[in-house]
């Protein structure tokens, strides 16, 4: 689980700055392949995807596998990509979000990206050939339980959206300015709305709740 590399960047949270990464804990892992294209088209490509609950809460690391997966198809991954997900408790988060982003108390969402180049191409288009490690992305189930409530959504829909979030960071996507916010939220909430759509029979606005330590 998460890989402690010195040179990688990190992105805190759904409002925070970026910074050097390191997470560097680790424990039992589910992993899975997430297949990537179109049915039948890129069939033997997968994307390793490793998820691991080191939060205490009972979470359905399926669903957020499910998610990861649907906003990696939809922005055209490498299929040979590697991603993996950590969920931490409130003390994990809180170090980690001090250690590296240099923050007070825990954040929702931090981002670790690895290797450039993970997405080579765009939605339908061809994927490239080397391997390339995507990045880590740990999420704290407790600070998701505060934001959904804040908004009146469920603590999995607030986890899922944070998910796709994690996700577009690795991918280099910001909303440290305006114009970059109305385009990443924007995306966030299309590729939310498109897996809520296709799973649950209904759509999500795409916005998390109030980020802040609890």
């Amino acid at each position: 689980m998460p890989r402690d590399a010195a040179d990688a960047a990190g992105v805190a949270g759904t409002g925070g700055p970026v910074g050097p990464h390191g997470p560097g804990r680790s424990g039992a892992a589910q992993e899975a392949s997430a297949g990537t294209g179109p049915a039948g088209n890129q069939g033997e490509r997968e994307v390793s995807i490793e998820i691991a609950n080191e939060s205490g809460v009972d979470v359905d690391t399926d669903a957020i596998l499910a998610v990861a997966r649907h906003a990696l198809d939809e922005m055209g991954v490498n299929p040979l990509a590697e991603l993996s997900i950590l969920l931490v408790d409130l003390e994990y988060m809180t170090e980690l979000n001090h250690r590296w982003m240099d923050g007070d108390g825990p954040t929702d969402v931090l981002a670790f990206p690895m290797d450039e180049g993970s997405v080579d191409h765009g939605p339908g288009e061809g994927a490239g050939t080397e391997p390339t490690l995507l990045g880590d992305i740990v999420l704290c189930p407790e600070v998701a339980a505060k934001q959904a409530g804040n908004v009146g959504h469920s603590t999995a829909d607030e986890l899922h959206l944070l998910t796709v979030h994690g996700v577009l960071h690795l991918l280099g996507y910001d909303h440290a300015e305006p114009e970059e916010e109305r385009e990443m939220f924007g995306l966030q909430a299309r590729l939310l709305s498109g897996w809520q759509a296709k799973n649950t029979g209904r759509a999500s606005d795409g916005q998390p709740g109030a980020v802040g330590p609890v």
